[in-house]
């Protein structure tokens, strides 16, 4: 449909309520929001959390769940991608104001981007809010637990197995998001020692999906700033004082340019939000300390890590889109094994994911666009292009400096001559620390230990 007509039939958008209750051991979150014509209720379901909850101040609760509902607001705006979002079921000062429009702006940008969307227009997205200030009552945990977001793939587990090592379990908590529909995230809570365990199910209103099937606008979200909120609302429920994510340096590189703009479809995940976020969640929603265990590495450097945990190679999916297998084709597939195979034996990747990905021809070009500075980088959690050509080489040098499969073939011919100081280049990015990381002490000696 075209963005104009909606933008003119759907003025404003509004978030207008929201509400929560506990039912039994389970805390059931539902939302409102929409504008004059398509009314949505997402819902989410926290289940089995503490009893405690009855002693936490409402106020505090009412805030991160508030905060949860701006979230959702992504998801249900982009099929009219209104001029104005209202916010009526809360408050917002002018720096919260500012934190929401960059998100908007930089969060959305792949949604922008794959829409042909002119978001530098002036007056594109006014979000206005019309309540009174309020309080503002912060969480302040009273425990030295720690809370980790487990996804199922090797980031999460390689941190999960890490903290595991490192802490009691009783001071472990993990939570997870909808864990029916990715199986691996519980095989890897089982084999890390079965720490505390919340499970969050998030549902779509069956309206949204709807208006997908007829051709309204979709297209990518900052998924990641929502597991960020939702990670201190979890923190409250486990008694948390360290939130601990997965994401990597790798993250910080965009995908591609756009109306003069850098378009990364891993913003949320970047360290340009994590540091907004740890400075609003500082202000506004509690005292915890939130950060990315996995920060000052590269991907790269994560799969060798990952390599050495054998337990966990039957166990995790990347793979978006098979959930439950590797489908093999899609980048996610073609960057997980590729960051892999210079670190295990050949039979080993085999087992993880049934064949060799560097044979089929048809994702020669899928990793050709990850390390070609023309071409557009695969819209996917993938490494930088640089760390995926030193993936290259040192896969190519695995097989004895031989082009044995359609991959290194296409790396023989037009990425081998690119440099001269290939090992040098190798042994520098395996080495990498990025200092613009958020470890105190304590984790930056856990990594480094864990690392070497």
């Amino acid at each position: 449909m075209d963005i104009n007509f909606l933008r003119t039939n759907f003025l404003v958008f509004t978030y207008r309520a929201f509400n929560w209750k506990t039912d039994g051991k389970d805390l059931l979150i539902r939302f409102q929001m929409g504008n004059t014509k398509y009314i949505f209720s997402p819902t989410l379901i926290i289940k089995n959390v503490n009893t405690s909850l009855d002693n936490i101040d409402r106020g505090i609760i009412d805030n991160l769940v508030f905060h949860l509902g701006l979230c959702e607001i992504f998801t249900y705006w982009k099929p009219f991608c209104s001029p104005t979002i209202n916010i009526e079921a809360g408050y917002l000062d002018d720096l919260q104001l500012k934190f929401w429009r960059v998100l908007f702006e930089k969060g959305m940008g792949q949604y922008y981007f794959e829409n042909q969307i002119d978001f530098t227009v002036p007056d594109f997205l006014k979000i206005k809010t019309n309540n009174d200030p309020q309080a503002i009552n912060l969480y302040e945990p009273q425990s030295d637990n720690v809370l980790i977001a487990i996804g199922g793939g090797k980031d999460s587990a390689t941190t999960l197995d890490i903290i595991a090592k490192k802490f009691k379990t009783d001071n472990i908590s993990v939570f997870t998001l909808n864990e029916d529909t990715y199986p691996a995230i519980a095989k890897i809570i089982a084999a890390s020692g079965n720490p505390r365990k919340i499970v969050v199910q998030r549902k779509i209103d069956p309206l949204l999906l709807k208006l997908n099937r007829d051709g309204f606008p979709n297209g990518h979200t900052p998924f990641s700033s929502y597991l960020a909120f939702l990670s201190v609302l979890i923190a409250v429920v486990t008694n948390s004082k360290d939130i601990i994510l997965s994401n990597e340096s790798s993250s910080n590189e965009g995908n591609a340019e756009y109306l003069g703009q850098n378009i990364n479809h891993q913003y949320s995940k970047s360290v340009e939000f994590e540091k907004d976020f740890r400075e609003y969640n500082g202000k506004y929603l509690s005292t915890t300390n939130y950060f990315s265990l996995m920060r000052p590495l590269y991907e790269l450097q994560i799969s060798k890590l990952f390599a050495g945990l054998d337990k966990y190679h039957r166990l995790f999916i990347s793979c978006n889109r098979g959930k439950t297998h590797w489908c093999g084709k899609c980048p996610k597939c073609a960057s997980t094994f590729l960051g892999l195979y210079p670190f295990l034996e050949n039979a080993q990747m085999k087992a993880i994911f049934g064949k060799n990905l560097f044979e089929d021809l048809e994702l020669v070009e899928t990793y050709r666009r990850m390390v070609d500075p023309l071409r557009i980088k695969p819209f996917e959690c993938v490494g930088t292009l640089e760390e995926t050509r030193i993936a290259m080489y040192l896969s190519y040098k695995k097989d004895g400096n031989k082009s044995n499969s359609a991959l290194m073939n296409y790396f023989e011919k037009e990425i081998l001559p690119l440099y001269n100081n290939w090992d040098e280049k190798a042994e520098n990015l395996l080495k990498f620390w990025d200092k613009d990381n958020y470890l105190n002490g304590e984790y930056t000696v856990i990594l480094k230990n864990a690392y070497v």
